[in-house]
């Protein structure tokens, strides 16, 4: 797609993130604080926007957006 912008912040060990994008104009963000943390992070359509923060350690989840 286009005009998409995507990041990852990790501080621990063992952290895993995912920020998938299909479309265009997405917007979106992984802070994970801690260690063994897992998320996914997966915008499809147009326009859509997030930001997630995890914190602790062992956290899992998932997020899916829709914009049309």
């Amino acid at each position: 797609g286009y005009g998409n912008s995507g990041g990852i912040a990790q501080n621990g060990r063992g952290n895993q993130g995912i920020v998938h994008q299909q479309g265009n104009g997405h917007n979106g963000t992984i802070t994970q604080n801690g260690n063994n943390n897992r998320y996914g992070l997966f915008q499809f359509g147009r326009n859509t926007n997030a930001n997630v923060s995890q914190y602790g350690n062992g956290s899992t989840g998932a997020t899916f957006q829709f914009g049309w």
